[in-house]
């Protein structure tokens, strides 16, 4: 049987949960969770690289296909990203002999 509580412990008792509350209330819609994001990468976007942007999981990363990015090789730590090609071009990722962690191009 739980044990009985007077009203003053049971006071002290919602203190975390009121605390919760008013926290949720407070915290900025920057550091709330988000939707998923679509980045834009390429000339005159966002981002020049794909290697610059920050993303998160279920992210979206948009290469535009006029870009070069010769030599542009990382590592993400970051799961189910969307990497997609656009533009009327075909993409060309090329690694011009640089690689990420001695492995690859991009590296997770």
């Amino acid at each position: 049987m739980p044990p009985i509580l007077n009203r003053r412990e049971l006071r002290l008792a919602s203190v975390p949960q009121q605390i919760a509350s008013v926290l949720s209330s407070r915290i900025p819609v920057a550091l709330r969770p988000l939707q998923p994001i679509r980045f834009q990468v390429g000339p005159r976007k966002q981002y020049a690289t794909p290697c610059t942007v920050i993303a998160a999981a279920g992210d979206t990363i948009q290469i535009d296909s006029s870009g070069n990015y010769a030599g542009d090789a990382c590592a993400w730590s970051t799961n189910n990203l969307h990497i997609v090609g656009v533009g009327s071009g075909r993409l060309v990722i090329d690694a011009n002999g640089q690689s990420s962690q001695g492995k690859g191009t991009w590296v997770n």
